[in-house]
């Protein structure tokens, strides 16, 4: 499966080596309406990332969710239930594959599905890009 043309891709900033456990921040607030909230979402590490060893990570105080309303470092305040957070790490058995070696690294895409709280409830599906590079 190839990755979707419009995926959204995390800054440069955010670009991870293959031996980190980082949590990342998903808003889906560009895609609720004024009063909406997340009731319900599912985390998918497309056939790429998954060929490379990601793990969407559980347990040890590493488990996905719901955001309540919550401050980044930029200043910007995201709703309570407007966002999900969760961990993302490469199998110690693929930490040293090749692709993740050089300038380049490799593109590792997640799908993200949200269900929301409107009535009718709406679904809405993205894709999230995270580079992995050795550093």
């Amino acid at each position: 499966m190839g990755i979707p043309a419009l995926a959204t891709q995390f800054p440069a900033t955010a670009q991870a080596d293959p031996r980190d456990e980082l949590e990342y921040i998903i808003s889906a607030d560009g895609l609720l309406e004024a009063d909406e909230e997340i009731a319900d979402y599912e985390l998918v590490p497309l056939a790429e990332s998954v060929a490379l060893g990601v793990e969407i990570m559980e347990g040890g105080g590493r488990d996905h969710a719901l955001l309540p309303e919550t401050e980044l470092d930029d200043g910007t305040v995201l709703r309570a239930n407007t966002a999900v957070l969760f961990w993302l790490t490469i199998a110690d058995a693929d930490r040293l594959v090749s692709i993740f070696y050089g300038s380049s690294g490799a593109t590792v895409p997640v799908e993200v599905t949200i269900v929301t709280t409107s009535v009718p409830a709406r679904t809405r599906q993205r894709t999230v890009l995270l580079k992995v590079v050795q550093q």
